[in-house]
């Protein structure tokens, strides 16, 4: 199945060395005498830990995640949770999220779902999350869009794909399609070094196909720990769940980030600025705060729900913190 908020990648090994390789892991692309796509990315290490945070397929036995669990509210921290606002809140959910969403996961009806496929060859069942539009979810197109309509120049000898100039020196080609490329590349360069068979490399792989596609949409992922995972949208851009909930123009225009204290009321990090924090603002392109509205009219330019009153948010989010 695709990873990534913007359901670019397929291959967990091709996510976890590219990412590697965005914070700064050490990769040869500059010398055409050495090994080219040499890198010091860890390829073993990196299989480990997806196995450790996965853990085993969660049909194995009875259903269920059986690798890293997502936090549970710390009633003793932040506060009880009301039942009554949960149950009310449970109602809202299943009317307004949970098409998208999918039911929670501690409810049978999630595991119980269509959009579980059929096991694969080696017995790995996955869950095919809804798929939806930038034209229809509104929020900042820059992440979806970025694979496909951001250029790179390459040297001819990395042996690329792509256009060349009218004087044969460089090649144009789509970011998305460079890194692919790059990052495959890389891990071959590893795994033929350490003599890794076809059928260690397949696990390694995850099973899975170095495929890219780039279709402009976001993923709705199921909601259990949303609470632990400010600021929202796939670009941070909104800092409070009840934030979220509400109409674009009741979001915080600019906010600042780095602060540890949690609001437990409007379910994200405090956001009043001090000195060392950085300040976002959601006028450039990129952290626009538009998109998964809930507002009263047509539905359609990121509108995807009716307008909720205060009491609602509130229920809304007493009901998120017990997934």
């Amino acid at each position: 199945m695709w990873v990534q908020y913007d359901a670019s990648i397929m291959q967990p090994m091709f996510r976890n060395a590219g990412e590697a390789l965005g914070v700064t892991a050490i990769i040869n692309l500059v010398n055409p005498n050495g090994t080219l796509y040499k890198s010091s990315v860890a390829v073993r290490e990196l299989y480990e830990v997806e196995q450790l945070l996965a853990g085993a397929p969660p049909y194995s036995s009875q259903p269920g995640f059986k690798g890293l669990r997502s936090p549970a509210w710390p009633e003793d921290i932040l506060g009880a949770i009301d039942s009554g606002r949960t149950e009310r809140g449970r109602a809202l959910y299943k009317d307004l999220c949970q098409g998208c969403h999918l039911a929670p996961v501690n409810e049978p009806a999630f595991w119980e779902d269509h959009r579980w496929q059929a096991p694969n060859a080696v017995g790995e069942q996955y869950l095919k999350l809804v798929e939806i539009p930038v034209t229809i979810i509104g929020t900042d197109p820059a992440q979806a869009a970025v694979l496909h309509t951001r250029k790179v120049t390459l040297p001819p000898y990395l042996g690329l794909d792509g256009t060349s100039d009218a004087g044969g020196t460089v090649v144009t080609n789509t970011f998305g399609a460079a890194l692919a490329a790059v990052v495959e590349r890389s891990v071959n360069v590893w795994c033929d070094e350490h003599k890794l068979s076809p059928s260690d490399r397949d696990r390694f792989n995850g099973h899975r196909p170095n495929l890219l596609q780039t279709k402009e949409i976001y993923k709705a992922r199921p909601l259990n720990g949303i609470w632990a995972t400010p600021p929202f949208l796939h670009n941070g851009s909104v800092p409070t769940i009840y934030s979220l909930l509400s109409p674009v123009e009741g979001r915080p225009k600019t906010f600042c980030l780095g602060n540890r204290e949690y609001d437990p009321e409007q379910m994200g990090y405090r956001t009043e600025c001090s000195p060392g924090m950085f300040q976002l603002d959601t006028s450039i392109d990129g952290n626009h705060n538009t998109g998964h509205e809930f507002r009263n009219g047509p539905r359609g330019q990121g509108v995807i729900g009716r307008g909720l009153s205060h009491e609602e948010r509130l229920d809304l989010l007493e009901f998120l913190k017990s997934l």
